[in-house]
């Protein structure tokens, strides 16, 4: 009994110590605590009736094995631990693996036998344990010889990492395996037959509140878990960035699989925590994390050639999946409306993507319409590219994000002025064009007025929409054509120029951009000129002329950046054509 005290003593001189970061104060405890606990289950046999103690022992070990993993995990999210603790990662670690020991001795600490087979190791092939820590999996797609080439290059990686970075991976690492212990022996203990819970019938508070902890510890497992792949996601993504072609590239091929899919295993395991403890809030937020991972997987370097647009679609329908499972997971929106809208808006933008690969693998780059019957979709494939953008562009006016609506609108019309060319009949035809304009005219109507920040994307809007009117002969339609030409004047003004190159972080690639964007409307401008200029009209050969006379003139008073002077140029050559037809 005075044992079984001191334990008790020692688990809560250790919460307190953790609550107040004195590090060796609270390792201290934790060591104690650990040794007694082994020598009391040794003890037993010599107990008169050791049946009433057995449940007591089980429940004191898991609470120590929760308070090791609490550490761990405040450890890796909390840099006070080394400010006001004073403590390190190889500290936790070692403190971990001393209360491991303490019940490996097998001959005298029966009671804990069970609990010591922690699920991780079989689950990792033997991968993790607390004498390995570097949270790397083997692919489980690959064949042994393979994957072990991939397993090194991943650790080799990891292991240039600062030693800060190496002690939060390798601290996650280590509470989610002390969690998971803990979690084993609570289930060993709900799991035993009745007959065998009687002795401890009498402690009804204790019976009530495993169910609670049982689900909190899966909690905790799950959020360990979670970060555990954030973190390898973080290291994968500095990976692929920070590569350049050459002789590395081979090598940092094998390791970022490896890397991927160790995050794609923490989150899985994670994903099981939480759902197992029906934590709504962390699940979504777990699949947002699957959905990045598949997301990372279409990246050139996990696709093989054979089969590269298939492997991206089939990537890109899984993040969708993920994320339409968190919806159903939460079934409505009042549940969590923050997490809710996040999902939505990753949910919309992943629809998104899908929809224009799918649209660029099956009818090519460009605005260009399809011009050969042989080259028209089948209702089933055209459907495919129609219905993700539709979802996205229902999800972002459900959330009132206009941006991005308009944004939706624009591909909507791009797709449909595409495929407008090639239909079975006059009719389709005629829909398709008539949506053509219609989602056109709806993402103009936003960009018209939301120039600051979307002047690129306003120009390349009108240039779109001025071949759609020009594709369809006649007058109407030209003049419609030069119109949205001639709307682009503001964007090249030199008040929206210098705002433009205050706001934008890399002003030099902005106006190179923007260059470009000028002399396509520029030619634009003067072609559709020369088209109407065909017909007959005396307005359409003065405004041609206005229009020349303006790019030949030079100003002697030159305002704005003189960068930008090809972009003033055409601003004058926008604003004299505008006049001569307001006339």
């Amino acid at each position: 009994g005075l044992h079984y005290k001191a334990v008790n003593v020692s688990l809560r001189l250790a919460d307190y110590h953790l609550q107040n970061y004195f590090s060796s104060s609270a390792m201290q405890e934790l060591r104690n605590a650990a040794r007694r606990l082994a020598t009391l289950d040794f003890l037993q046999k010599y107990i008169a009736s050791p049946d009433e103690w057995t449940q007591r022992l089980q429940l004191q070990y898991i609470w120590l094995l929760e308070h090791c993993g609490h550490f761990a995990r405040s450890f890796a999210s909390d840099d006070l631990w080394r400010d006001r603790g004073h403590a390190c990662g190889d500290d936790v670690i070692s403190l971990l693996r001393d209360v491991d020991d303490a019940f490996s001795f097998k001959d005298y600490c029966k009671q804990f036998e069970i609990t010591l087979n922690d699920p991780f190791p079989q689950a990792t092939r033997g991968m993790v344990s607390l004498q390995t820590l570097s949270a790397i999996v083997r692919p489980f797609k690959l064949e042994r010889s393979n994957a072990e080439e991939h397993v090194e290059a991943a650790i080799a990686v990891l292991s240039k990492q600062g030693q800060l970075l190496r002690d939060k991976r390798q601290v996650l690492v280590a509470s989610c395996i002390s969690y998971s212990r803990a979690i084993l022996a609570l289930q060993n203990i709900l799991e035993e037959p009745e007959s065998s819970q009687k002795t401890s019938r009498q402690e009804s508070t204790e019976t009530e509140v495993k169910p609670f902890v049982l689900d909190l510890l899966r909690k905790r497992l799950g959020d360990a878990c979670n970060e555990t792949g954030k973190v390898l996601l973080d290291a994968l993504r500095k990976l692929l960035t920070g590569s350049s072609g050459g002789a590395n590239t081979e090598s940092t091929n094998l390791a970022a699989r490896a890397l991927l899919d160790s995050a794609e295993f923490w989150f899985d395991y994670g994903l099981k925590a939480f759902g197992e403890c029906k934590d709504l809030r962390n699940l979504a937020l777990l699949r947002c994390n699957l959905c990045q991972c598949y997301k990372l997987r279409t990246n050139t370097g996990f696709v093989e050639k054979a089969n590269a647009s298939s492997h991206v679609e089939s990537c890109l329908e899984e993040a969708c999946h993920h994320l339409e499972a968190a919806h159903e997971a939460m079934g409505q929106r009042d549940v969590d409306p923050l997490t809710w809208d996040m999902v939505s808006h990753e949910l919309a933008a992943t629809f998104l993507v899908l929809a224009v690969r799918r649209r660029q693998s099956l009818l090519g780059g460009g605005n260009a319409p399809i011009l050969f019957q042989s080259l028209r979709l089948n209702p089933g494939k055209e459907r495919s590219i129609m219905e993700p953008m539709e979802k996205a562009l229902k999800i972002y006016e459900q959330l009132g994000n206009a941006h991005q609506a308009a944004a939706v609108h624009y591909q909507l019309a791009l797709t449909n002025s595409k495929v407008w060319t090639c239909q079975r009949d006059e009719s389709k035809t005629r829909e398709k064009l008539s949506a053509a304009f219609q989602h056109y005219n709806m993402a103009f109507h936003y960009f018209s007025t939301s120039l600051r920040g979307n002047e690129a994307t306003f120009v390349l809007l009108c240039l779109d929409l001025a071949s759609l009117y020009a594709a369809v002969s006649g007058e109407e339609c030209l003049m419609k054509a030069l119109s949205r030409c001639l709307d682009t004047y503001n964007v090249f003004s030199p008040e929206s120029v210098e705002l433009a190159l205050k706001d934008n972080k890399q002003p030099k690639e902005w106006l190179e951009n923007m260059k470009t964007l000028a002399d396509s409307v520029e030619e634009r401008v003067f072609k559709l000129l020369r088209s109407l200029n065909k017909l007959e009209g005396q307005k359409y050969k003065d405004a041609y002329r206005e229009g020349l006379t303006a790019k030949m003139a030079t100003s002697h008073e030159q305002e704005g950046d003189p960068r930008a002077a090809s972009l003033f140029t055409l601003h004058r050559v926008l604003i004299a054509v505008r006049a001569k037809f307001n006339d």
